[in-house]
């Protein structure tokens, strides 16, 4: 899982200079649920409350929910709000702001988003199986087929609906 998220960083880059180096990426991140696994606060019972626990479960593990993250942002991060996450205090100068805005390429990615829902999960899952399905040059299949290796299946969200670009 790592190696991916790095070769999806990578592909995220462009042409920009590299952030972090493979065995950096590695040792000092470790993999962030942005819904998380533990999700208690209102914000997420709300954006989530529709779905059944097994289904809140499939969300939480899928691909698109998925972030690499440096081993204290995570720790800090833990279970707060998307808002939160996307840009909170330091816990030295509350004047001072960290968060995705101002991390990885992929974080910034997720930063863009303005709310983090199912719909962002799937969207950014599909665009990360069809980064794999280029950079890899093979066929994973077409969106229901996507939707199911995601573990979403369930969700009534056609591609259409999605901003794949």
């Amino acid at each position: 899982m790592h190696y991916f998220l790095y070769e999806y960083e990578l592909s995220l880059q462009g042409n920009e200079e590299q952030k972090i180096t493979y065995d950096t990426f590695v040792k000092r991140n470790s993999i962030e649920h942005i819904f998380p696994q533990t999700a208690v606060d209102e914000c997420w019972q709300t954006a989530f409350d529709t779905y059944s626990n097994e289904q809140r479960v499939k969300l939480k593990n899928s691909l698109g929910n998925l972030l690499l993250l440096s081993v204290p942002k995570n720790a800090h991060l833990q279970n707060k709000c998307f808002d939160y996450k996307k840009r909170h205090p330091t816990t030295n100068n509350p004047n001072e702001f960290k968060g995705y805005f101002n991390g990885s390429h992929s974080e910034i990615e997720v930063n863009a988003y303005p709310n983090w829902t199912a719909k962002e999960i799937l969207e950014r899952g599909v665009k990360m199986l069809n980064f794999m399905e280029r950079r890899w040059e093979m066929r994973i299949g077409n969106f229901d087929q996507k939707k199911k290796i995601l573990f979403v299946e369930f969700l009534q969200i056609g591609e259409h609906e999605l901003n794949l670009a």
